[in-house]
């Protein structure tokens, strides 16, 4: 099953971090932007760091809110002002 988080800054970077690392059967797309994106991509995962520990894990990324169309599920984690405008998307 695909699902994607779109504005993954930190927050949605540890919320798609944790379903990959925890829901086996799960693939994840992080739609991130900037420097973070631009890192995420150049290196190809994230490091989770919690009680657990720390855990670097591969995962997809992409800078294009369009990437997403593929997803069955779709989680929006953007700033409070850029709500409507990340949800109406096509």
């Amino acid at each position: 099953m695909n699902v994607s988080v779109l504005g993954a800054g930190s927050i949605g970077s540890k919320l798609g971090g944790l379903l990959a690392r925890d829901v086996p059967d799960v693939e994840v797309l992080l739609v991130a932007r900037g420097e973070h994106g631009r890192v995420i991509a150049q290196r190809g995962t994230i490091v989770l760091e919690g009680p657990w520990g720390t855990r670097e894990l591969p995962i997809k990324t992409s800078a294009d809110p369009a990437a997403v169309a593929d997803s069955r599920f779709v989680f929006l984690s953007v700033k409070s002002q850029d709500t409507e405008s990340a949800a109406s998307l096509r």
